[in-house]
């Protein structure tokens, strides 16, 4: 090799190191997604209590239409398909129904011991928005990076989201929408 092809084969080999590095460094990894979709679900016996003390209902369309608005503008903003997205939100939006429904149910027998200690407008629902967007984004990245949500994951989305009274059925459905995400094209 001549010092043109030593300087042109180093040239190539950093160059691909260097996109190699950052493709790693916006490419998500489906734990992270996983593991805010768990945190946006513990969130929920926060919630139910909240209304339980209250006395409000927790069944809320008016809320979640604007979490829903406020979903298909973030996935619009980050380039994923709004029919996709919607289902998913909707899924996540009944898992968290079903977790504070069976709160509930559970207190009516047993009442809890706690009094609610966050306050759902100032700081669940600015949490809730919060891991809302952190998930649309790193979905986002996830597909963006070429990766797809395949049914080998169902394994370690089912072992991350071990929230309380979350069902089989619900990570199922919750994960199947998931997998349906796609990127607007």
């Amino acid at each position: 090799m001549n010092k043109y092809e030593i300087k042109l084969v180093k040239y190539a080999s950093i160059l691909i190191l260097s996109f190699s590095l950052s493709a790693g460094c916006w490419a998500t990894d489906a734990e992270d997604i996983f593991n805010l979709m768990h945190s946006r679900l513990s969130y929920m016996r926060d919630v139910a209590l909240y209304k339980l003390d209250t006395q409000q209902p927790l069944l809320d369309k008016t809320r979640e239409k604007v979490v829903l608005e406020k979903a298909l503008i973030r996935a619009k903003e980050e380039g994923l398909s709004a029919n996709h997205i919607e289902s998913f939100v909707a899924a996540q939006m009944n898992a968290a129904k079903a977790i504070q429904y069976r709160y509930m149910a559970e207190w009516m027998s047993t009442p809890p011991k706690t009094l609610p200690e966050k306050d759902l407008k100032t700081v669940i629902r600015p949490a809730i928005l919060n891991l809302g967007t952190q998930i649309t984004r790193k979905v986002a990245l996830f597909l963006k990076s070429g990766k797809q949500f395949s049914d080998d994951l169902f394994p370690l989305f089912d072992r991350t989201l071990n929230v309380e009274n979350l069902s089989m059925d619900d990570k199922r459905q919750l994960f199947n929408m998931l997998k349906g995400i796609r990127l607007n094209k």
